[in-house]
This record gives C-alpha cells, structure tokens and sequence, in this order.
C-alpha cells in the first residue's frame, strides 16, 4: 500500500508544514530505495524537520540516514546504481557522466554513499535547484492526499 493510500484510510494528517520537504522525503525514499515512506516514516521525517530552520544541512542528513540504512545497503547496489540513485533522489536528475565517474572513484576509494549523497544535497546545484522548493512553506491543512 502506498504512502498515499495509507494517508486516506487512516485518520487524517493535519499539520503546517515546508511542502517541498513533504516532496523531498518522498523523492529521496523512491529515489533510494525503490518506494515511497510509509506514513510513519513520513511523519516522523517531517516532524524531526519541522524544529529546524529550512537548510541544505537538512536534506543531507535526511539523504545520509535513508543511503546509510540497513535497507539500503540490503539493495546489494554496484557503485554505479548507488551513485545513480543518488543523483535521483537528492538532485531529481541523472547522473552526467563526469559527476557519476568522480562520485564511482570516491566510492571504490571507500567513501560510504551515504557521505556521497549528503555531499550532493550540499552542493551549489542542490542551493541552486533544489533548496528554493525544499523551503517552501504552506500550510497543509487538510492534508492535499486526504480522500
């Protein structure tokens, strides 16, 4: 069941949140791991941003916690697909092949993807393209996925 569907059989979801991270936490899950957040996972995202102010800092350790985990690292991804699904879910592109031949050697010379994606959410691209929406605020209320 998607995160969605979840979303509308439950109770609904109100709260004030930055849309563009709401968007964000669901690029980065599809984007690495295949699927979208489960309700709880979402939840518990967006709260743990809510107390912060609206940064680059905070997608990369929202990038470095779903590329470090257990679930990840299960995918049993070459270096390539890893960088290319990092690419996707912190700048919503694909790799160029100069960005994806540097961020392959910097694994193969042992840094951990998850240190490879925080990197990218904290780039000039990711301030230039990506920042802008990721703090965008509005106020979700009901919920946009409410059935």
């Amino acid at each position: 069941m998607s995160a969605v569907q979840t979303a509308t059989a439950a109770e609904p979801i109100r709260f004030a949140t930055y849309h563009g991270q709401f968007v964000y936490v669901a690029n980065v899950y599809r984007g690495a791991l295949g699927r979208g957040p489960e309700i709880r996972e979402l939840t518990n995202h967006l709260y743990t941003l809510a107390g912060q102010n609206c940064s680059a800092s905070q997608a990369a350790g929202l990038a470095r916690k779903i590329f470090g985990s257990a679930e990840f690292s299960g995918l049993g991804l070459n270096a390539t697909q890893k960088v290319t699904r990092a690419y996707q879910a912190v700048l919503s592109r694909a790799p160029d092949q100069d960005g994806l031949a540097y961020f392959v050697g910097r694994l193969n010379q042992g840094a951990a993807i998850s240190e490879v994606a925080a990197s990218m959410a904290m780039s000039p691209e990711f301030a230039d393209t990506q920042l802008p929406a990721f703090c965008t605020f509005e106020m979700v209320w009901p919920h946009p996925y409410e059935g």
